[in-house]
């Protein structure tokens, strides 16, 4: 699919400067598209998600968030060389078989590589009656961008020592 626009940003030093950081994004880039509202919100959740995550669990001196529009789709990718996430360990481990990322909730996360060596996250949806919210846990934002796209991945780039988290929502 031919790209329409791509844009790097890099995430400010300081997490403080995050909401300013991702309202940047939102009206500079973002909104100038014509998107429905679903997919608005979808954006501005993966975005908020993603740049948590490198602040959060990463610790990376330098984060990169990658947007990119084509005709259908908004594919958006964090770049950082801090540490893999817990779960990378335990795939290197397996090939074809879903991994438990998240177990706490109603909702688990799974991510299963496959042998592209990329992990492919999904949910599975369980209807309970009450939610405790005690009970969510540490990855719950990776079940907010798995909810909110349309395909939720994750590859560790071993020969530059990069995490690299994509999202894709279709439009």
């Amino acid at each position: 699919m031919k790209t329409i626009e791509s844009k790097q940003f890099s995430l400010p030093s300081n997490a403080d400067q995050l909401p300013c950081f991702i309202e940047k994004i939102m009206n500079d880039f973002i909104l100038l598209n014509n998107f429905p509202e679903t997919t608005l919100f979808s954006i501005k959740w993966i975005l908020t998600e993603l740049s948590t995550n490198a602040y959060k669990h990463a610790l990376a001196e330098k984060t990169e968030l990658t947007v990119t529009i084509d005709a259908s789709t908004v594919s958006i990718t964090k770049t950082d060389k801090g540490n893999p996430p817990p779960f990378y360990l335990l795939s290197k481990q397996v090939n074809g078989q879903r991994i438990n990322i998240y177990g706490c909730s109603s909702n688990p996360l799974f991510a299963e590589k496959r042998k592209d060596g990329v992990l492919y996250f999904s949910e599975e949806l369980i209807t309970v009656e009450t939610i405790d919210i005690e009970s969510f846990c540490e990855h719950f934002g990776l079940l907010i961008v798995t909810r909110s796209s349309n395909e939720f991945t994750f590859f560790r780039d071993e020969k530059e020592q990069a995490n690299i988290f994509k999202a894709v929502i279709n439009y």
